[in-house]
C-alpha cells in the first residue's frame, strides 16, 4: 500500500478473475485501506428490519472522519408505529457487531422506491456525500 501510494480515496479496477489472486496480491491490499472491514448492507438491513416498528430500511455509506465511511440507516416505520433514532441504534447494538452498526439512523416518512417497489439507494447515498468530493457511481 505504501509503495503504490494507496489512500482511503483510492479506487482500483481489478480486471482479472479473483481466483488468479490466490490470496496474495494487490487486490487484497486494496481492501486493507479506507476502516478495513467489509460491511454487508443487506446484513445490516436484515437486522434492523427485525425491529417491530420497522416497515423498510436502506443502509448506505456515509462519510466518517476516522474510518472514511460508516453505514447509515434510513428507516421507514410501519403505519401507527413509533421509534426514534435512539431506539433503532439501540436495537442495532443488540443485534450487530460494533463495526457493522450504523453511525446514525434517520427516520423517513417513506423510502424512495421504483415502480416495482425496489428501494432506490443511489439518491440516499448521493445526499450523504453531497459536496464531499466523492464520485457516486
Amino acid at each position: 500500500m505504501i509503495e503504490t501510494r494507496l489512500t482511503p480515496e483510492s479506487v482500483y479496477l481489478w480486471t482479472l478473475p479473483m481466483f488468479h489472486c490466490n490470496g496474495w496480491c494487490f487486490t487484497w491490499a486494496v481492501t486493507a485501506v479506507g476502516g478495513r472491514e467489509n460491511i454487508s448492507t443487506i446484513e445490516v438491513e436484515t437486522a434492523i428490519g427485525r425491529h417491530p416498528a420497522v416497515a423498510a430500511v436502506a443502509v448506505v455509506a456515509t462519510p466518517d472522519e476516522k474510518w472514511g465511511e460508516r453505514p447509515k440507516a434510513f428507516v421507514e416505520l410501519k403505519a401507527g408505529e413509533d421509534a426514534s433514532e435512539g431506539d433503532i441504534l439501540a436495537f442495532a447494538k443488540e443485534h450487530l457487531p460494533g463495526y457493522m452498526r450504523p453511525a446514525a439512523a434517520e427516520i423517513v416518512p417513506e423510502l424512495p422506491k421504483t415502480s416495482t417497489g425496489k428501494i432506490q439507494k443511489a439518491g440516499l447515498r448521493a445526499k450523504e456525500w453531497e459536496g464531499r468530493g466523492r464520485r457516486i457511481g
